[in-house]
């Protein structure tokens, strides 16, 4: 899956739940996503690191998970997990 497609970061900036922090020339830094639920706080958060996309995973301050992989895999897990915490879906993969 290809940004065009939505399956990267570009297609999580087209959604008004995700924050994006750009930098001069329009590279993105973090995008993240950061919500209450069942009396937690909850933050996904993604940024580049050297040529991958690495993903955090926060309950209250407590990292649950962290991954690094392709954009659009770890884009897809950042989407994973918001479905799993907000009771979305029963995605069973994991990162």
């Amino acid at each position: 899956m290809s940004d065009e497609d939505g399956g990267g970061v570009a297609g999580l900036a087209g959604d008004p739940a995700w924050r994006l922090t750009l930098l001069t020339g329009g590279r993105w830094s973090v995008a993240e996503r950061a919500f209450q639920h069942d009396g937690h706080s909850w933050v996904v958060g993604l940024t580049p690191v050297q040529s991958a996309v690495a993903l955090i995973v926060w309950r209250d301050d407590e990292v649950m998970a962290h991954a690094r992989g392709d954009e659009a895999a770890i884009c897809a897990a950042a989407r994973g997990w918001v479905s799993r915490i907000l009771g979305r879906s029963e995605i069973t993969e994991s990162i």
